[in-house]
Parts: C-alpha cells; sequence; structure tokens
C-alpha cells in the first residue's frame, strides 16, 4: 500500500490503513433497550421508530423488539403501521442479516416492551401494552374495555410465524415490562397494573395506585399463575434475572 503525506504534517510520512468492518457483537445486549449495536441494521420509513427489547437465539443470532409509526423498513422489508404506533418484531443474523421482520398490534398505541427467548430453542415471547383490539399472528386479543392499556403476552416462531397471544388486565391499565426465560420453555413476567386485573383465572386488586406483577407463563404463552406485590402508592418492576 503506498505511503502518503499528511498536508497537516510536513515531512511526516505515515502507512495508510484500509479500514476494518467490525463484526456485529450481541454479547451482554440481551434485555437492553436497543435495537442493534455496532454496525447499521437500516430500519427506519416515513415515520418514527424505537428499538425497545432484545434476546439472543443459540445460533449467534437475535430478535430484536420496537414500535413504529408510519411505516419502517427493516432490511428488506417496509411495514405499515395500523394504528398510532404497532409493534416490529425482527430476526437479525449473527452476520447482521435480517432474517424476517413483522409488525403485530391494531388501531390503537400499541407496545412491545420486553423479549425472552424460549426455552433452547428460537422461539420466544414478547409482552407490553396495547389498547384497541390488537392482532398477533392468528390471534386477535380483544379491546380492553374503556381503552385503558391491557398486558399481552405473544409467542413468534423462529421462523417469524405467529403461534399464540394472550392478555391481562382489568378496570385499569396494565402492562408488561420484562420478562426471563426458564429452563423448560416457561418464562417470568413482570410489569404493572392500577386497580384489578384478571391474570387467568387469578384476579389481583392493587393496594394502591399501582402495583407490580410477577406472572409465569407456559411455552405456549398462557398464563399458568399470577402474584401482585406493592403498597400504597406506585408500584413497578423494569426488569428481572
Amino acid at each position: 500500500m503506498p505511503e502518503r503525506v499528511p498536508p497537516s504534517c510536513p515531512g511526516r510520512r505515515v502507512r495508510a490503513r484500509a479500514a476494518r468492518r467490525r463484526a456485529p457483537a450481541f454479547e451482554g445486549l440481551e434485555g437492553r433497550r436497543v435495537l442493534a449495536a455496532g454496525w447499521p441494521l437500516g430500519a427506519g420509513g416515513a415515520g418514527v421508530g424505537v428499538g425497545d427489547a432484545i434476546a439472543m437465539l443459540p445460533d449467534g443470532s437475535a430478535v430484536v423488539v420496537g414500535r413504529f409509526e408510519g411505516t419502517a423498513t427493516v432490511g428488506t422489508t417496509t411495514l405499515s403501521s395500523a394504528g398510532a404506533s404497532d409493534i416490529v418484531i425482527a430476526r437479525i443474523g449473527a452476520d447482521g442479516a435480517v432474517a424476517w421482520a413483522i409488525r403485530a398490534g391494531g388501531a390503537g398505541m400499541d407496545e412491545g416492551l420486553a423479549v425472552s427467548r424460549v426455552g433452547t430453542g428460537s422461539a420466544v415471547i414478547l409482552t407490553g401494552s396495547y389498547d384497541t383490539s390488537a392482532t398477533f399472528g392468528p390471534i386477535t386479543l380483544a379491546a380492553p374495555p374503556g381503552g385503558a392499556k391491557r398486558f399481552f403476552a405473544a409467542r413468534v416462531e423462529g421462523d417469524g410465524t405467529g403461534a399464540g397471544a394472550t392478555a391481562a388486565g382489568g378496570g385499569g391499565p396494565s402492562h408488561g415490562a420484562a420478562g426471563v426465560a426458564l429452563a423448560d420453555g416457561s418464562s417470568i413476567v413482570t410489569g404493572g397494573f392500577a386497580e384489578t386485573a384478571s391474570f387467568g383465572s387469578t384476579l389481583l386488586a392493587s393496594a394502591g395506585a399501582s402495583d407490580l406483577f410477577v406472572a409465569r407463563l407456559s411455552p405456549g404463552g398462557q398464563i399458568v399463575w399470577a402474584r401482585l406485590a406493592g403498597v400504597t402508592g406506585n408500584d413497578t418492576c423494569t426488569s428481572l434475572a
């Protein structure tokens, strides 16, 4: 490679180095509120997009979850929001290539705030909130009464196919905030709610303005049990380990 003399340093000879592209690195990113790190994903569009969570898969790829308004282009896939904001789920290979990207939600404000891998496979469970009827793959969740935000959990297979969804909530708003996968393929999720919230056959009643909940989901994303915690003020939980 030829040597060059920088204009600002007459007489000083340096060897130009070819720029090396750093390989994408996902290590240590699971659970963070990021869309990608260290390399350009090429996500965007006519609206506004935000990355919220990421889950690592055994092959070194990752599933990222975010939300967008208007349109968003992820890799070669262009998605259009059905309402105020929709959820985007995408699988990114270890080389940074987008394998697939899908949207979920409805006509209102939809948020996917946490994602966790199911067992040792490539399926994931994502949680968040929605406020009108919302579609996740083949499942459409009914609109919450009064338009309050409602917690949801949905399963997405490794090929991007929606495989099921469930909702929980009641008189006040509820949302999912974090999740962690267990060895048997089930998941523990947490979030917050106000007033009362039904989780399957379990009815929780807030002790104050808002309480936090912890629930266990089956590998298919259905609620196994739910517990609450909190006092008379505002209580929340934002992460699990």
